[in-house]
C-alpha cells in the first residue's frame, strides 16, 4: 500500500488563474487540483521550479472575492504539449488561508 505524502487533501476543480512570474508576462492558466498548501496547474508555458510567482484565484463560493497569494514553483513537467506545475503557496496571511480553506470545504461538500 502506498503512503499519502501530501500534508493536505486535494480537491479536484477547474478554474482560471492569473500567473505572473517575476520579470514575466502575466499569463492565465487552469487549476486541475487545489489543497491547502498549493495548487496542480495546467499551462502552455513552463514556469521554473525554484522561483516565486503570484497567483490571483477567483472563487466560486464567493463570485466577488478574490485573492492574491505568492506560490513557489516545486516542480513542472511537460505533458502532451503543456505543462503541469505543482506549486506551495508561501507566506500567506491568516485571512487568505481561511478564503481557501472554506472553498475547499465548499468543494469537499457538493
Amino acid at each position: 500500500m502506498i503512503k499519502e505524502k501530501r500534508k493536505y487533501p486535494r480537491e479536484g476543480i477547474y478554474f482560471l488563474v492569473t500567473c505572473k512570474e517575476p520579470s514575466a508576462k502575466e499569463q492565465i492558466v487552469s487549476s486541475v487540483n487545489i489543497s491547502e498548501g498549493g495548487l496542480l496547474l495546467r499551462s502552455k508555458q513552463g514556469l521554473k521550479p525554484g522561483s516565486v510567482i503570484e497567483l490571483c484565484i477567483n472563487f466560486l463560493n464567493h463570485p466577488n472575492k478574490h485573492i492574491c497569494v505568492n506560490a513557489e514553483v516545486v516542480w513542472a513537467k511537460k505533458f502532451k504539449g503543456f505543462y503541469k506545475t505543482g506549486v506551495k503557496f508561501v507566506d500567506m496571511n491568516p485571512e487568505d488561508k481561511n478564503t481557501i480553506a472554506e472553498f475547499i470545504k465548499y468543494l469537499s461538500a457538493k
